[in-house]
C-alpha cells in the first residue's frame, strides 16, 4: 500500500513495502527530489536499513557460537510492514519478529519506522524495541537517493555535497568485496565541500564515521537544496551505482558499519558499531530530509 503526506511545502509518499520513502516532491514547483528506483542503475529509492547496514564477510555472523546469515542491509527492506498510525503530516509502520526472522536473526524486537512531515521537512524515526530476554545487538540507517539534478539542463558535476564545520574525514577503505579492509584514509574537502564526480563511486561508497553533523546537497546553477541531518548516528555515505553515470546521489546516514573482510563477526562482542540494547529497553534515533528552494 502507498500512503501520502502533503503540506503546502512538500507531498511525500511512502509504502508499506520495506516501509520505504518513494517520493519527495516539492508542492511548489512540482520537483521530484527523490530518486525514483530506475533498475538501469539502482532499483531502490530510500531503503530502510536493520538490523545490519551494509555486507557481512560470507553474509554471515556469529551468536552465541551459532552462525547465522545475513544478507545486504539486513531483513526488512523487502519486507510487508503494518500501519501503526497515519494522520495527515505523520505515518508509522510497525514490523515484529516471527519465525521467518528468528532463522537469520534469533531475537524477539518491534521495529517501528515513523515519517513526520513538517514544513519543509521530513523526519525518518526510528523505534526498536527488544522483546528479548537478552541484549539486542543491531545496527540501523537510511540510504535515501537523490535526483541529481535536480532540474533538466544542469549536470551531475554541478553538484557537490557539503559538510557543516568539517574540512577532513577519515573514510573507510573498501575491500574489492565491498567490505570494510580495516583500514582508513584521509579525504580533505574544498572548505566542506565534496565535488560530485561520476568516478568517485568507482570502487563503491564514501563512508565516513561522522556523527552530530549534516550533509547538503547543492548545485552552482541555482539555489535549491536537500539537506540531511543525522543527529546520533555513526556514520555517513555517498554512494551511487559504481562504474556508471548514474544520475542520483544517496546520503547515508548509518549508525553501523560493514562486516570486515575475511573476517567473520559476533553481533555481541566482536562487530564494531552494533547498539546493545538491554531486554525491555527501546532505542530511537533518526534523521531529516530538508528540502529548500
Amino acid at each position: 500500500m502507498n500512503y501520502q503526506l502533503k503540506n503546502e511545502f512538500l507531498s511525500v509518499q511512502v509504502t508499506s513495502l520495506g516501509a520505504e520513502l518513494q517520493s519527495i516532491k516539492s508542492t511548489k514547483t512540482n520537483t521530484e527530489y527523490l530518486w525514483q528506483g530506475n533498475p538501469e542503475f539502482w532499483g531502490g529509492r530510500a531503503t530502510v536499513i536493520f538490523p545490519f547496514c551494509g555486507r557481512l564477510f560470507e553474509e554471515k555472523y556469529t551468536h552465541q557460537g551459532r552462525v547465522y546469515q545475513m544478507g545486504l542491509h539486513g531483513l526488512l527492506r523487502k519486507r510487508e510492514y503494518e500501519l501503526k498510525e497515519k494522520t495527515e503530516d505523520k505515518i508509522s509502520f510497525v514490523y515484529k519478529s516471527n519465525e521467518e526472522t528468528k532463522i537469520s536473526y534469533p531475537f524477539d524486537f518491534e521495529f517501528t519506522v515513523t515519517y513526520t512531515l513538517t514544513k519543509n521537512s521530513v523526519r525518518t524515526e526510528f523505534n526498536v524495541n527488544n522483546l528479548s530476554e537478552t541484549i539486542l545487538p543491531f545496527s540501523v540507517g537510511g540510504h535515501p537517493g537523490f535526483n541529481v539534478p535536480f532540474v533538466d539542463g544542469e549536470n551531475f558535476e554541478d553538484y557537490y555535497v557539503e559538510f557543516a564545520n568539517k574540512t577532513e574525514f577519515d573514510y573507510i577503505l573498501f575491500t574489492e568485496n565491498k567490505l570494510c579492509s580495516g583500514n582508513t584514509a584521509k579525504i580533505k574537502t574544498d572548505n566542506g565541500k565534496i565535488w560530485l564526480k561520476h568516478d568517485l563511486f568507482d570502487n563503491d561508497a564514501i563512508f565516513m564515521e561522522d556523527n552530530k553533523n549534516q550533509a547538503t546537497l547543492k548545485s552552482t546553477k541555482n539555489n535549491r537544496s536537500v539537506k540531511v541531518t543525522y543527529d546520533d548516528m555513526s556514520h555517513i555515505g555517498l554512494w551511487h551505482t559504481p562504474l556508471s553515470k548514474a544520475p542520483f546521489v544517496c546520503i547515508e546516514p548509518w549508525h553501523g558499519s560493514p562486516g570486515i573482510d575475511n573476517k567473520m563477526e559476533d553481533f555481541n562482542t566482536t562487530k564494531k558499531d552494533m547498539i546493545q540494547l538491554e531486554a525491555g529497553k527501546n532505542y530511537i534515533i533518526g534523521f531529516d530530509i530538508e528540502i529548500n528552494e
